[in-house]
């Protein structure tokens, strides 16, 4: 089932969340309390270090971006930073995430690092 609900970025440190793939369109919204903040979502599908194994790649979709910044983007893995609490957005920034597989079938993996609260929910 793929992964919804409330978390904090403590979660995502080192090997992060795993969880079934996005079935559908889902915001990802953050709240950032400090600084320097990223959120990254990948392919769990790995054989090894940039190898994946997925021919699909449940990375690979569109987005609808407010106030983050995507850095990275590719039909693996793709990331994000948060917008500062000090920023002229005061630590808030969202995005759409609709995939181009909806089956659930894969593995996705969500990393990061920063200090930030956010919450993942189907739209």
């Amino acid at each position: 089932m793929p992964i919804t609900g409330s978390f904090s970025s403590t979660q995502l440190v080192g090997n992060g969340i795993v969880s079934a793939s996005i079935s559908g369109s889902t915001l990802f919204d953050f709240k950032n309390l400090g600084n320097s903040a990223y959120f990254i979502f990948e392919d769990d599908g790995r054989s090894g270090p940039e190898i994946y194994t997925s021919s699909i790649g449940f990375a690979a979709g569109s987005s609808s971006i407010s106030q983050v910044t995507l850095v990275s983007s590719s039909n693996y893995i793709f990331g994000v930073v948060i917008p500062s609490i000090n920023s002229n957005f005061n630590g808030t920034g969202s995005f759409i995430f609709s995939p181009s597989d909806n089956t659930t079938s894969g593995s996705i993996r969500l990393r990061g690092a920063g200090d930030y609260n956010f919450s993942i929910k189907p739209v």
